[in-house]
């Protein structure tokens, strides 16, 4: 049986006064906690681990495990017959989560998950474990995307959509309008607001160029949060007066790459997946050479 993996690719960036880069913070913490059950930390009702990390040709590949202690779902057959899982009090349903990460680049290849290490939890388990942070990651948009939001001299309209977040502060830190947008679907009781900036019929007028996308980038970072929260992000330009403005939908243009495993005892097996990750980072790197080169 084939299994989808999804990899979505996130721009790293580190504290400015942290005394270690992102591959080295976590090379300490391996060898500082060697056992792997000295490693879980508990977030969200869920114990965490960073399982592995290692340095595989010009890259690091490492995973994380997430322990479903409670709320344990039974075995069943085709036959109707359910039956208890034989666990032991210290055992739980193990969830495996891949990642890539590229020093050159300063790049995050990160497994979508619903049922694993979400990327968010990831961060959130290493600020917590090397007491270093703010550490953000910030979504890699597509070279072309890029180069066409960079054009953009004249931004003719700025649309974006939200759903009602579980965590308002997120989404609130995008800017204190996003925050005022908030407030009033909480006064209101609405579960979606949608945001419609425009000049009108205005053949020369621009939105703040700057202000649009910071705004932007800011609820991309969100959308990295929670996928389900940032609903549509367009931004509506073009480069010169006398072209046609073209719309740029932010979130259909986010870098991921996708390929397939053969499952194995019904298992994602872990040097496919792996494998499979590595060749996605090498298929993408003149993209991120393009975009990030000149940070090296």
């Amino acid at each position: 049986m084939q299994k989808k993996v999804v990899i979505d690719f996130y721009k790293v960036l580190m504290p400015a006064d942290a005394p270690c880069t992102f591959e080295g913070m976590i090379e300490n913490f391996m060898r500082e906690v060697t056992a792997l059950s000295e490693r879980h930390v508990k977030i969200s009702g869920n114990y965490i681990r960073l399982h592995d990390f290692q340095k595989r040709f010009h890259v690091y590949t490492g995973s994380m495990i997430k322990l479903r202690m409670d709320d344990i779902p039974q075995k069943g057959g085709l036959s109707g017959v359910l039956d208890d899982l034989p666990l032991s009090d210290d055992e739980g349903l193990a969830d495996q989560t891949f990642f890539l990460y590229s020093p050159k680049y300063k790049i995050l290849l990160y497994q979508r998950t619903n049922s694993g290490v979400r990327v968010s939890s990831f961060l959130h388990y290493l600020e917590k474990v090397t007491s270093i942070g703010p550490i953000e990651l910030s979504p890699v948009l597509e070279t072309d995307a890029v180069r066409k939001l960079t054009r953009m001299n004249l931004i003719r309209k700025f649309q974006f959509k939200f759903a009602s977040p579980t965590n308002p502060a997120m989404l609130s830190a995008a800017g204190p309008s996003i925050g005022s947008a908030v407030e009033m679907m909480h006064e209101q009781g609405a579960g979606h607001i949608e945001i419609v900036l425009s000049v009108g019929r205005s053949r020369r007028g621009t939105l703040s160029l700057q202000a649009v996308k910071n705004y932007a980038l800011n609820l991309l970072k969100i959308s990295k949060e929670d996928t389900d929260t940032v609903e549509k992000l367009i931004v509506t330009g073009k480069e010169l007066e006398d072209e046609t403005s073209e719309p740029l939908d932010l979130l259909r243009h986010r870098m991921r790459e996708q390929f397939s495993v053969t499952l194995k005892d019904r298992k994602i097996p872990v040097d496919e997946c792996l494998n499979g990750m590595i060749q996605s980072y090498d298929k993408r790197e003149p993209d991120l050479a393009e975009q990030f080169g000149n940070e090296t």
